[in-house]
């Protein structure tokens, strides 16, 4: 035999009430206001002002008998009374729940009930809810694709999973896994018949594939002085870290790993309000996005020139009717850099138009282009299953690496115009050689390191060493050096090996040099011989 019905009443300081806490079948355990047919309150609040069932005065004790009651008859008749009926709110709370269960997604659907069909029947009982509120909702979700609020693939997606799915749920005879959530029968189903916010032909508008900029049109953009330099840094950043436009935004200083080469995300910004919200489109994209040899040197002199820390990368305010027009802008753009492929400007039936997450596209396809492993470039762009990277971003593959130029390709001198240059971040950097965390910019490197020796010169001889590697006389072993000069970060991989009865600058001697940035870096020479290690 069950636990005897009390009812657990207790005080709700919003509403001003009692309620009673029952557990009706099928719908667990739910709060009931204690009030009339016209919804006044039918106990008075608590006389001493400390309401609770142990409370002596005569409210207290009213409260706790009426309870006692609603509970043991919505026990024996199923259900809670005609006053006090479940709202839509309520009951999609309890649908979530059923759905997450069954091992379903619920990512974002209590966001959408809300924005949606909350707004218009949310306050309403399930079984009062009529075929002009469905109409309605839909209404408000056709207005806001027309608006360029949401796009008409949200637009259905909110149709089929926030509203036609969960009332077919509702409103059935024959599903066992939902049993738990009918309202009603099928023929009471308010959606029957109502039609969809958007139409076929929109959403094979939406289905049409996004293009990728070629390296040379890359180059071409932003290489083009007509276009403000500013905006040529925004099209760089985009494409070398290929992040969704909401992670891009929230990019702060903060966010970057001088010493791993990384950004972190961890936030996007929500371009309807403005607001920075924690995590990501999905679970996959808390990620490090790995930034490149030849974006580094430009980031470093943007952080250089930036007021704080804190500051984000790429200031952004406005919306997302307002990235829409730039995706005009960038069209534009792209005329003035004298790129006229029909499919970027104009689109076609199969292409979409260039816009600004095209440039995410550019650079997940520059990585397929270099042979990235499926997982590892899925793992970089923040997508669950390669599938997706592959299906919705990557078009073409390393064929396209022969014919239209290597990707990410260096930047060119003039987009560092304005910023603090290398030579001058290194030269106020080692003016205090005892402290190495100190920048240019006058705040503390988020890594500091340790300072490197300088490169030496051969005896006589200006031209640094790792120039004359040919002309060494080292003995057998090998000897590698790296030297790092200011925040270029030169590196001198030195492989030196010779033998006895070898001569100098014979096949046994490799060197290679890889600078960054392609700036001016001038190796002073201490005139030290140094010998090969043993």
């Amino acid at each position: 035999m069950g636990r005897p019905a009390t009812g657990s009443p207790r005080w709700n300081p919003k509403t001003a009430c009692w309620e009673a806490r029952i557990t009706i079948p099928g719908q667990g355990r739910k709060p009931v206001p204690l009030v009339d047919d016209k919804g006044k309150p039918t106990v008075p609040a608590c006389l001493n002002g400390t309401p609770g069932t142990r409370c002596t005065c005569t409210s207290c004790q009213q409260a706790v008998r009426v309870a006692k009651i609603v509970s043991e008859r919505s026990r024996d008749e199923g259900r809670v009374s005609e006053e006090t009926r479940e709202t839509s709110n309520e009951w999609h709370t309890r649908y979530v729940k059923r759905h997450a269960e069954l091992g379903k997604t619920t990512r974002d659907m209590t966001g959408a009930w809300a924005r949606w069909p909350g707004s218009v029947f949310g306050s309403l009982p399930m079984v009062d809810v009529a075929r002009e509120h469905i109409i309605k909702t839909r209404n408000l979700l056709t207005e806001a694709v027309e608006n360029d609020e949401i796009s008409p693939k949200r637009a259905m997606n909110i149709w089929s999973d926030i509203i036609k799915a969960p009332f077919s749920r509702a409103f059935h005879d024959d599903d066992p896994r939902y049993s738990s959530v009918r309202v009603g029968p099928e023929a009471n189903n308010p959606t029957i018949g109502v039609k969809p916010p958007v139409t076929k032909e929109q959403l094979d508008e939406e289905a049409r594939e996004r293009q990728p900029l070629y390296p040379y049109e890359f180059l071409q953009v932003i290489s083009c002085k007509a276009i403000p330099i500013e905006d040529r840094r925004r099209i760089v950043v985009a494409t070398y870290t290929y992040a969704r436009p909401q992670e891009l935004y929230a990019f702060r200083w903060t966010d970057a790993d001088w010493y791993a080469h990384e950004l972190r995300v961890r936030r996007k910004l929500v371009f309807r309000s403005g607001e920075e919200v924690p995590g990501t489109k999905s679970d996959a994209g808390i990620r490090e996005i790995p930034i490149h040899d030849n974006l580094m040197p430009l980031l470093q002199c943007m952080h250089a020139a930036a007021p704080s820390d804190d500051e984000r990368i790429l200031p952004f305010t406005g919306s997302s009717r307002k990235l829409e027009k730039y995706s005009d802008t960038l069209r534009e753009y792209l005329k003035l850099a004298g790129i006229t492929r029909r499919e970027l400007i104009e689109g076609t039936p199969d292409h979409m138009p260039f816009d600004w997450r095209s440039l995410r596209t550019t650079g997940c396809t520059w990585m397929a282009m270099l042979g990235t492993d499926s997982y590892v470039l899925a793992k970089y762009s923040g997508h669950k299953q390669p599938e997706t990277t592959w299906a919705s971003y990557i078009k073409r593959g390393p064929d396209l690496r022969r014919r239209h130029g290597e990707p990410f390709p260096p930047l060119p001198e003039e987009l560092f115009e304005g910023l603090p240059s290398i030579g001058q971040i290194s030269d106020s950097g080692s003016e205090d050689s005892s402290d190495s965390s100190n920048l240019g910019s006058g705040r503390r490197d988020l890594n500091p390191r340790r300072q490197a020796p300088k490169a030496c010169a051969l005896p006589d001889c200006a031209t640094p060493r790792w120039k004359r590697l040919t002309h060494s006389t080292a003995e057998s072993g090998l000897h590698v050096g790296r030297e790092r000069a200011g925040w270029g970060e030169l590196l001198l991989e030195r492989h030196v090996l010779a033998g006895p009865g070898h001569e100098a600058g014979g096949s046994g001697v490799r060197s290679s040099a890889v600078c960054r940035p392609s700036a001016e870096v001038r190796l002073p020479g201490n005139g030290n011989e140094r010998g090969p290690r043993e």
